[in-house]
């Protein structure tokens, strides 16, 4: 028979062998499930805390990805705008050649054409003169030659007479 002291009372009482394996086995399953019920609410903390540090690492790796992709796409629409603004550029130095190109030979031809009329000009008086002189030359033979008949008839006419 074994004795137990009661913790309230303090008084002491005796117990059969079987009574008391039943209050130990009693009090051991009783603390058996406490550690073991502590044991699981600390396995399940752990779990969750694991998820969510996972969980966690998973969305920083996801933001870290959506970031890098952000970048990348911002990289590419910056080299887009290069591309166009580079495009645009080399088209309006193209049209600026061009359009020097034009002025110079409108200008080449505009002074081709003044030269043109001048020289036109030019010889149309020079052409005009020439005409004026030979016409003096024709008329002043034509009184030269009107002169001589004259003058040969009044020749004849003296040595008639």
């Amino acid at each position: 028979m074994n004795e137990i002291v009661c913790p309230k009372c303090k008084t002491p009482f005796s117990i059969d062998e079987s009574a008391y394996d039943s209050i130990v086995s009693q009090i051991r399953d009783q603390r058996f499930e406490a550690d073991l019920s502590e044991r699981l609410t600390l396995a399940q903390r752990e779990k969750e805390a694991a998820l969510q540090l996972i969980e966690a690492q998973n969305l920083t790796k996801m933001q870290d990805a959506l970031a890098s992709k952000e970048a990348a796409i911002a990289d590419l629409k910056a080299k887009m705008e290069r591309a166009a603004m580079e495009k645009q550029l080399s088209v309006s130095e193209a049209v600026r050649d061009v359009e020097r190109q034009r002025d110079e030979l409108n200008a080449k031809l505009s002074a081709q054409q003044a030269e043109r009329l001048a020289t036109e000009a030019a010889l149309r008086e020079k052409y005009a003169s020439e005409l004026r002189l030979k016409e003096e030359m024709i008329r002043s033979k034509d009184e030269e030659l009107e002169y001589r008949k004259e003058m040969k008839l009044k020749l004849s006419t003296k040595m008639v007479g």
